[in-house]
Parts: structure tokens; sequence; C-alpha cells
């Protein structure tokens, strides 16, 4: 089945990471999962399914129409990617990026990421619980994965790929390869589905409209070009993807109403990404 439902100028992660700290509502307790069936899906992502998690997150209405638990594993202001230049095995701007989190799922071993926050003046509030809540979860038992990354991609102006090395984890394209192949070796029974970003627009400091996801480019496109990524890249792999880029009903009209900053979904646009994330859920667990 393929679906496709569908900063102050984002710049830098620094600042990425300023503005999300601001949208954060609350941290909600993480419940432990049924023993005998674990977390069934989990999330893996940035501050769009991150950052809120109240009773309103998009993981928690999806938990009410579910009926069972969600596993939120996204962090505010990370990429898929990494930027890690000198290869330091400890590095704080890339041991919460996706790449790191799956390598650190495929090992069971979260010790890098607990150093970094320790360490990392930039962390939200909650990335310390939320790492705490990975030790619940049975990856074996997981039934369905999303990966929602990319916004930070590009907006950090990660290249898009690399046409030498399709694995380059420095590159859009290469982290989400490496991701999924690393995922899919050490859990063969998971159902991996990719999430697009949403349409994003950007204001100043004022206030006052910047520009939009469809206009800046941070170096290697405007963000749909990033999404088309992902959609080859679901077609590479034969996987699923929620395109909420071209589907989800954000745009340049609606976006306003629906997010809190341009980028950030509101309890309105959450509810309206949970709904969509709740029912192809439902028909690829039945």
């Amino acid at each position: 089945m393929r679906i496709k439902l569908g900063k102050e100028k984002l710049i830098p992660i620094g600042i990425a990471v300023a503005l999300a700290i601001g949208t954060i509502a609350g941290v909600k307790a993480y419940a432990t999962p049924d023993a005998d069936t674990g977390y069934r899906v989990v999330c893996l992502g940035d501050s769009i399914l991150g950052n809120v998690r109240d009773d309103t997150s998009v993981t928690s209405v999806m938990e009410k129409e579910l009926g069972f638990q969600v596993f939120n594993g996204c962090f505010g202001g990370t990429c898929a990617s990494l930027s890690n230049p000198t290869h330091r095995r400890t590095y704080y701007e890339d041991s919460m990026n996706l790449v790191s989190i799956v390598d650190s799922i495929v090992r069971n071993d979260y010790s890098i990421q607990y150093y970094d926050i320790a360490a990392n003046n930039y962390k939200l509030p909650y990335f310390y619980e939320a790492m705490k809540g990975f030790e619940d979860v049975d990856f074996s038992k997981a039934e369905l994965i999303f990966l929602e990354h990319g916004v930070n991609d590009y907006s950090a102006g990660r290249p898009l790929d690399n046409k030498d090395d399709s694995y380059d984890t420095y590159t859009y394209g290469g982290a989400l390869r490496y991701s999924i192949r690393e995922l899919s070796n050490a859990f063969p029974n998971v159902k991996i589905v990719i999430v697009t970003p949403t349409y994003c627009y950007f204001v100043d400091y004022m206030g006052e409209w910047a520009g939009d996801c469809t206009t800046e480019n941070y170096g290697y496109g405007v963000l749909e070009e990033y999404v088309n990524l992902q959609l080859s890249i679901a077609e590479e792999f034969g996987l699923d993807i929620i395109d909420d880029y071209h589907n989800l009903g954000i745009d340049k009209d609606t976006a306003k109403n629906l997010t809190i900053d341009g980028i950030h979904l509101n309890e309105e646009g959450r509810a309206l990404l949970a709904g969509t994330l709740a029912e192809f859920t439902k028909e690829a667990l039945n």
C-alpha cells in the first residue's frame, strides 16, 4: 500500500531548538507497556511529533483512537543525517539524530545519548525522560515504526544525496536508507513507514512573513525536494509513505490556522496529523 496523504527562518539547528523550546506543552509520564505485547507502534522523528507531550500530543491522540500505547521517540531540533566532521564518538549535535538513535536501538545501548544529554546545553526538558522510555521498548515486538524526519535536514542545509555512496549518513537520503536497512535487518518483522514533513512558513523576529518552504533554499533545494527524495526512497525499498506535505491539507492558505509558528502544529493541526497516522495504523495492523 502506498499512501500519499498527505523560523524565524528555520535557520541553523541551534535556533530551531530555541524555537522548539517555546512550543513544548507539557511532559506526559511514560507508562510501562503491556508485558506481553509491548509497544506495537513507535514514532521516531523531530519536534513535529516530539515537542508536545501532553494529552493533545500527536501520539496521545493516536492512542485514544487506536486503544493501545504509541511510543514517542521523537526529539526536537534533530535531523535524520549526521554532521560530526571529526567523527567523535560522542557529539551531542548528532547523538539524538535518527542515524545515531537507530544504531543505539540495534545495539540496545543508549549510553551515548545519556552522556550527550548531560553535556548538551541545547537539550529540551523532555529529552532525558523520553530517552529513558526507550528502555521499555522491545523493538522485536514492535509492529510498525514511523520515520518522521526532514524539515531540520532541509533547514540545516544537509545534502540531499551522494551519487557515489547512497548510504552516506552525512546526506539526508543516505541517512534514511541506512536507518531503514539497519532497522529492517535487526527487526525483520517490523513495518517501516516514512512520514513526510508538512508545508511550513517562516517569520522574522518581528513575527512578519519571511518566506516559506517553497521559496527558501538553505543549500540543497526547497523542502519539496527532500519530500520527493523520501518518495523515491520509499519506492526503492517498497515501503509505504504518508505524504503529509502534499495531502494533509496544510498549505499557504491553511498553515496559519493549523500551526503555532508556521512550523509546529497547534492542537487542531496535531489532531489532523494524528488522525492520519491512526487511520493508516488501523489498516496496516489489521
